[in-house]
């Protein structure tokens, strides 16, 4: 290793990568004396990709120090955070740094950009709104890796000049017209805003290096501006940069074709990028202390490391194969190839084989997989054996209970209580109505046998009114009749606000706030208010603020349509509250 060489280390594959960091850093502090000899565990900056990975260091350094307290790192994410994460210490920092625009809500933007394309292109609303989302998602794309869109153009060759031309001026929405929207509303692009101030952080670090020790775990720097950051870490006197899983016995050609842009998409490509920018080699990366794995996982990565090898030296296998010999049969015990003959019966056995790990006390499993579905479907599957597994990927917001929810109530308001909606909200499990949940369900099955179960009744609380003083006095019974009277009479008031709304023009984040009030009263009990119980869980009470959010981001955004008789209807897209415009000729 150079003198002058960043300090790099790397975790073999298989390495339980936040337990390692953490029994290493609890053995020793300071690194074999590579950190500041009064440096001391509280001292310690540790910035990780993602939020989640944050938690779960948290919670190894817990786990390794045996329960015994602790003051942790501090521990931040360096991936979609907010400004008070980003920048950890302001010396040093430029004074415009910090005093950078507000990022831009990303419903608000959506809308602000579906209003430029029906200006524009003359889309109908609701196709406006999808591709307003694509313009966000490649103006995303485009600002974090610090291209320049004026280049748009130059992209395709001239034979093809004109049909390119036709999508430079739809892109021109975001090339021109874009930038001086956010300039007049005061606001700047999230990512743009992301990598002002992971740049601030770099050349604040670079003028003034911290006192105490940074570490930069398991980020491949693949945002130019987070590559930018891990330099000066990996140059810093008391820095460190880990990298996770490097392929330190790769052939020298191979490595070298790693480089090659059609490699991008092997897994070594994004580190090899890093190093490049890091004016490092391989043979700078050191092997985190402590860090290492079983025969059985070594003998497993070389097998993936020749799986994985770049076309260009695949003539290698002929010869490499036959020189692995042991390692390969190695890597290959504990494998098993199952062929499923259905999406559902693939999700069946990788289930099976989860919960056989449980007839071992302290064995675990984890199922790795890109494909959402899948990992969701296994997770029910589980849940055959009431076995809740914790998804790293999340669960989509719409597909929990309160967002499930707040769309049902959507649907009953929108469909005038029609029978099919009104019993598929009052039916769910966070309906309450002000009382126990179980007499609440009570009523709810009176109030479909006795109405519900024949001719359709007229539209909204009048229409269930009416076919209430329709049914013969012999077939009512006093109970059942006054506890129907008495849930129509609570559904009047807990939709009132909302319903009266929707007939008229409202301003959308004015109807966002309604049907959020609405929905936390249908939930109430008699014991707990709905505002607690929609969002009283950790997973849920994300939900509660995003709809809070959106409501707020929405708050001023004129209506898409100008035309008469257009009506909003509420509907999800990633687990977010928006409007969505129709038109009754559309209908």
């Amino acid at each position: 290793m150079r003198d002058d060489s960043p300090t790099l280390f790397t975790m073999p594959p298989g390495t339980p990568f936040l337990e390692r960091l953490a029994l290493t850093l609890l053995d020793d502090v300071t690194l074999g004396g590579r950190f500041a000899g009064g440096a001391d565990l509280a001292g310690i900056v540790i910035l990780l990709p993602t939020r989640r990975a944050v938690r779960a260091l948290g919670e190894a350094f817990l786990r390794a120090g045996g329960g015994r307290a602790l003051i942790l790192p501090t521990i931040r994410a360096l991936g979609d955070v907010d400004e008070e994460e980003l920048v950890i210490d302001p010396r040093g920092l430029a004074s415009e740094a910090l005093e950078l625009p507000p990022a831009m809500p990303a419903l608000e933007r959506q809308f602000r950009l579906a209003r430029m394309i029906v200006e524009g292109q003359g889309e109908r609303e609701t196709r406006a709104l999808a591709l307003a989302a694509d313009l966000g998602r490649f103006l995303d794309m485009v600002l974090t890796e610090g291209a320049d869109l004026t280049r748009l153009a130059d992209l395709v060759p001239q034979e093809f000049a004109d049909h390119w031309q036709i999508t430079i001026d739809f892109l021109k929405i975001v090339t021109a017209r874009w930038p001086e929207e956010l300039a007049r509303l005061g606001y700047m692009e999230q990512a743009e805003r992301r990598n002002h101030l992971l740049r601030a952080q770099a050349a604040a670090w670079a003028a003034i290096p911290p006192q105490g020790p940074i570490i930069a775990a398991g980020s491949t720097g693949s945002i130019p501006a987070t590559a930018e950051l891990l330099k000066i870490i990996a140059s810093l006197p008391s820095g460190a940069v880990i990298l996770p899983g490097l392929d330190l016995d790769l052939d020298k050609p191979s490595w070298d074709a790693i480089g090659d842009p059609g490699t991008a998409s092997h897994p070594q490509y994004g580190m090899k990028k890093l190093l490049g920018h890091l004016h490092a080699t391989r043979a700078d990366v050191e092997i985190w202390p402590g860090a290492g794995c079983s025969a059985r996982g070594g003998a497993r990565a070389k097998l993936l490391s020749e799986a994985l090898r770049p076309a260009e030296t695949t003539e290698q296998w002929r010869t490499r194969l036959a020189a692995l010999g042991g390692d390969l049969t190695a890597g290959l015990k504990g494998l098993t190839l199952v062929e499923a003959p259905s999406e559902r019966d693939e999700a069946a056995a990788i289930a099976l084989m989860m919960r056989e790990v449980l007839e071992t006390p302290g064995k675990t499993a984890a199922l790795v997989t890109p494909d959402r579905k899948l990992a969701r479907r296994t997770a029910m599957e589980l849940r055959r054996w009431k076995i809740e597994v914790n998804d790293s990927g999340g669960e989509p917001l719409e597909k929990t209970p309160p967002p499930a929810f707040l769309r049902l109530v959507a649907h009953m308001v929108a469909e005038d209580l029609a029978p099919v909606a009104l019993l598929a909200c009052l039916k769910h499990p966070l309906a309450a109505g002000g009382e126990e949940p179980g007499r609440f369900r009570q009523r709810v099955r009176y109030l479909e046998r006795l109405l519900l179960r024949g001719p359709r009744p007229a539209p909204g609380i009048e229409g269930l009114r009416n076919a209430l003083r329709a049914i013969p006095e012999e077939k009512r019974r006093a109970d059942s009749f006054a506890g129907i009277e008495s849930l129509i009479g609570r559904l009047e008031r807990d939709l009132a606000p909302l319903t009266e709304a929707m007939t008229r023009r409202t301003a959308l984040d004015e109807l966002v706030r309604l049907h959020a009030a609405a929905t936390e009263r249908l939930a109430t009990t008699k014991e707990e208010d709905g505002s607690i119980r929609l969002w009283k869980e950790e997973s849920q009470e994300g939900g509660g603020v995003q709809v809070s959010s959106q409501a707020y981001s929405m708050s001023g955004i004129e209506s898409l349509l100008n035309q008469k008789g257009s009506q909003p209807v509420w509907s999800t897209q990633t687990g977010q509250f928006y409007a969505e415009f129709k038109s009754e000729e559309g209908r």
